[in-house]
């Protein structure tokens, strides 16, 4: 079907053949209509950030969004949560009440952040990975797949945490360190800055006693931890 608008020409393809109940003239509103509905569609997702947040995520009040942020599908931020610009919440993550995420930071797929806490600029947070409330990662770290951050911990610039790892409440870990992977650092311990904890070392004496796995023996763990806790002496 051919007509002009404005003296420009179009050609519609339809199904409609009827003449009689589908006339030309109204198929050609309808046709220009819909464009009408689609152009501002578009403009209303730029506005409103839409290709920004997945379908089904959650976005709580007072939340905000930075420029070029992307929340994915099943994502959550609760009330009041913080996005800075190009940072990725990805799939299932959910971000606590009051939480900050800062610019260009990645949190993986399934990623808990508790209330309160703050992840810093390019930090790389991998899937499954639990952050406690009030827990601070700092600058450029990265916390890998399954490891476990527990409140009130401080995680320093470039800091590492491996896969499986456990970071107990009120730990610090300082710039640079490392702790390996399936490692166990018990509440309040310390690695100071640039100390790598070999992957399946316990640290702290209350870790030890929970610690399930009985592969690793009470003496390398000893091995670990008095080099630690004289370094935390010294500063």
């Amino acid at each position: 079907m051919k007509y002009a608008v404005h003296e420009t020409p179009y050609v519609l393809g339809t199904t409609l053949l009827d003449a009689q109940l589908y006339p030309l003239l109204a198929l050609a509103a309808l046709c220009h209509g819909r464009w009408s509905v689609e152009e501002l569609y578009k403009i209303s997702k730029g506005l409103l950030q839409l290709e920004r947040i997945g379908p089904h995520a959650s976005v709580g009040r007072w939340s905000m969004l930075g420029g070029e942020a992307v929340v994915e599908q099943h994502a959550v931020l609760d009330a009041s949560a913080w996005v800075s610009d190009k940072a990725v919440i990805r799939t299932g993550a959910r971000v606590g009440e009051n939480a900050r995420i800062g610019t260009a930071a990645d949190l993986g797929a399934q990623v808990a952040v508790g209330a309160v806490a703050r992840v810093h600029s390019r930090v790389r947070i991998g899937t499954t990975v639990r952050i406690g409330e009030q827990v601070r990662v700092c600058d450029a770290a990265s916390v890998l797949p399954l490891a476990v951050v527990w409140a009130n911990a401080y995680i320093g610039r470039r800091a590492r945490i491996a896969q499986s790892a456990v970071v107990g409440t009120g730990c610090r870990v300082l710039h640079d360190a490392e702790v390996g992977r399936d490692a166990r650092l018990g509440p309040d311990s310390a690695a100071t800055a640039g100390q790598v904890i070999p992957a399946g070392c316990v640290y702290g004496t209350s870790a030890i006693k929970a610690r399930a796995d009985p592969a690793v023996a009470p003496a390398s763990a000893a091995r670990v931890r008095r080099p630690l806790a004289a370094a935390a002496r010294t500063g």
